[in-house]
Protein backbone atom coordinates (compact mmCIF):
# COMPACT_ATOMS: atom_id res chain seq x y z
CA UNK A 1 0.00 0.00 0.00
CA UNK A 2 0.97 3.64 -0.41
CA UNK A 3 2.22 6.37 1.89
CA UNK A 4 -0.23 9.24 1.46
CA UNK A 5 0.01 12.92 2.32
CA UNK A 6 -3.49 14.28 2.89
CA UNK A 7 -3.41 18.01 2.12
CA UNK A 8 -6.48 19.80 3.45
CA UNK A 9 -7.63 22.41 5.94
CA UNK A 10 -8.17 22.64 9.67
CA UNK A 11 -11.62 23.92 8.72
CA UNK A 12 -12.48 20.79 6.71
CA UNK A 13 -14.49 18.67 9.13
CA UNK A 14 -14.28 15.67 6.74
CA UNK A 15 -10.49 15.43 7.07
CA UNK A 16 -10.55 12.95 10.01
CA UNK A 17 -12.98 10.69 8.09
CA UNK A 18 -10.70 10.80 5.04
CA UNK A 19 -7.70 9.76 7.16
CA UNK A 20 -9.70 6.85 8.60
CA UNK A 21 -11.03 5.69 5.20
CA UNK A 22 -7.54 5.64 3.70
CA UNK A 23 -6.03 3.87 6.71
CA UNK A 24 -8.88 1.33 6.77
CA UNK A 25 -7.87 0.12 3.30
CA UNK A 26 -4.24 -0.22 4.35
CA UNK A 27 -2.54 3.06 3.45
CA UNK A 28 -0.15 4.94 5.70
CA UNK A 29 -1.49 8.51 5.97
CA UNK A 30 0.26 11.65 7.16
CA UNK A 31 -2.36 13.35 9.31
CA UNK A 32 -1.38 16.99 9.90
CA UNK A 33 -3.75 17.09 12.88
CA UNK A 34 -1.88 14.23 14.55
CA UNK A 35 1.63 14.27 13.09
CA UNK A 36 4.07 11.73 14.44
CA UNK A 37 1.48 10.51 16.93
CA UNK A 38 0.97 13.82 18.73
CA UNK A 39 -2.35 15.63 18.74
CA UNK A 40 -1.88 19.10 17.34
CA UNK A 41 -3.90 22.20 16.84
CA UNK A 42 -3.22 24.93 14.35
CA UNK A 43 0.35 26.18 14.64
CA UNK A 44 -1.04 29.71 14.76
CA UNK A 45 -3.02 28.79 17.88
CA UNK A 46 0.17 27.33 19.37
CA UNK A 47 1.89 30.70 19.13
CA UNK A 48 -1.12 32.60 20.51
CA UNK A 49 -3.23 33.73 17.55
CA UNK A 50 -6.95 33.17 17.12
CA UNK A 51 -8.36 32.20 13.72
CA UNK A 52 -9.67 35.76 13.27
CA UNK A 53 -6.29 37.27 14.13
CA UNK A 54 -4.60 35.03 11.56
CA UNK A 55 -7.00 36.17 8.85
CA UNK A 56 -6.31 39.82 9.72
CA UNK A 57 -2.56 39.47 10.36
CA UNK A 58 -0.50 42.24 8.82
CA UNK A 59 2.62 41.56 6.76
CA UNK A 60 5.10 42.61 9.42
CA UNK A 61 3.57 40.40 12.14
CA UNK A 62 3.37 37.48 9.68
CA UNK A 63 7.03 37.85 8.70
CA UNK A 64 8.04 37.92 12.38
CA UNK A 65 5.88 34.84 13.09
CA UNK A 66 7.71 32.87 10.38
CA UNK A 67 10.90 33.22 12.44
CA UNK A 68 9.41 31.47 15.48
CA UNK A 69 10.72 28.02 16.36
CA UNK A 70 7.22 26.48 16.53
CA UNK A 71 6.47 27.64 12.98
CA UNK A 72 9.78 26.35 11.63
CA UNK A 73 9.36 23.00 13.42
CA UNK A 74 5.83 22.51 12.07
CA UNK A 75 6.99 23.37 8.56
CA UNK A 76 9.77 20.78 8.87
CA UNK A 77 7.22 18.13 9.97
CA UNK A 78 5.08 18.79 6.90
CA UNK A 79 8.00 19.09 4.50
CA UNK A 80 9.57 15.83 5.69
CA UNK A 81 6.22 14.06 5.26
CA UNK A 82 5.85 15.46 1.73
CA UNK A 83 9.27 14.07 0.81
CA UNK A 84 8.56 10.65 2.34
CA UNK A 85 5.12 10.00 0.83
CA UNK A 86 4.24 8.53 -2.56
CA UNK A 87 0.88 10.17 -3.18
CA UNK A 88 -0.82 13.44 -2.28
CA UNK A 89 -4.56 13.77 -1.96
CA UNK A 90 -5.83 17.35 -2.05
CA UNK A 91 -9.00 17.13 0.04
CA UNK A 92 -11.42 19.94 -0.78
CA UNK A 93 -12.45 22.32 0.58
CA UNK A 94 -9.05 23.67 1.56
CA UNK A 95 -6.95 26.76 1.27
CA UNK A 96 -3.71 28.06 -0.12
CA UNK A 97 -1.31 25.95 1.95
CA UNK A 98 -2.86 22.66 0.86
CA UNK A 99 -2.79 23.79 -2.77
CA UNK A 100 0.87 24.78 -2.41
CA UNK A 101 1.63 21.36 -0.90
CA UNK A 102 -0.13 19.58 -3.77
CA UNK A 103 1.68 21.68 -6.36
CA UNK A 104 5.02 21.07 -4.68
CA UNK A 105 4.42 17.35 -4.68
CA UNK A 106 3.31 17.30 -8.32
CA UNK A 107 6.42 19.28 -9.21
CA UNK A 108 8.51 16.65 -7.45
CA UNK A 109 7.02 13.82 -9.49
CA UNK A 110 4.53 12.54 -6.94
CA UNK A 111 1.04 11.47 -7.94
CA UNK A 112 -1.60 13.99 -6.83
CA UNK A 113 -5.36 13.45 -6.75
CA UNK A 114 -8.11 15.95 -5.93
CA UNK A 115 -10.93 14.64 -3.74
CA UNK A 116 -13.92 16.97 -3.74
CA UNK A 117 -16.36 16.13 -0.95
CA UNK A 118 -18.42 19.29 -1.43
CA UNK A 119 -21.94 18.97 -2.79
CA UNK A 120 -21.18 21.58 -5.43
CA UNK A 121 -17.93 22.95 -6.76
CA UNK A 122 -17.57 26.49 -5.49
CA UNK A 123 -15.17 27.49 -8.26
CA UNK A 124 -14.00 25.59 -11.33
CA UNK A 125 -10.21 25.33 -11.44
CA UNK A 126 -8.54 24.69 -14.80
CA UNK A 127 -5.21 23.93 -13.16
CA UNK A 128 -6.56 20.81 -11.45
CA UNK A 129 -5.62 19.26 -14.80
CA UNK A 130 -2.02 19.45 -13.52
CA UNK A 131 -2.87 16.58 -11.20
CA UNK A 132 -3.57 12.89 -11.82
CA UNK A 133 -7.31 12.93 -11.25
CA UNK A 134 -10.33 14.71 -9.82
CA UNK A 135 -12.82 12.65 -7.82
CA UNK A 136 -15.95 13.12 -5.76
CA UNK A 137 -16.56 9.48 -4.84
CA UNK A 138 -14.29 7.40 -2.63
CA UNK A 139 -14.43 4.22 -4.71
CA UNK A 140 -13.19 6.02 -7.83
CA UNK A 141 -10.31 7.53 -5.87
CA UNK A 142 -9.38 4.18 -4.32
CA UNK A 143 -9.20 2.59 -7.80
CA UNK A 144 -6.98 5.40 -9.10
CA UNK A 145 -4.60 5.13 -6.14
CA UNK A 146 -4.26 1.38 -6.70
CA UNK A 147 -3.01 1.80 -10.29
Amino acid sequence: MSKIYLASSWNNNKQPLAVKKLMDIGHSVYDFRNPNGRKDRSVWEDIGYTNIQVKRMNKKVFKEALRKKQIKDRFQDHHKAMLETDICILLLPCGKSAHIEAGYMAGNGKRVFVMDLQNTMTQAELMYMTFDGYFYEWEELFKAIAI
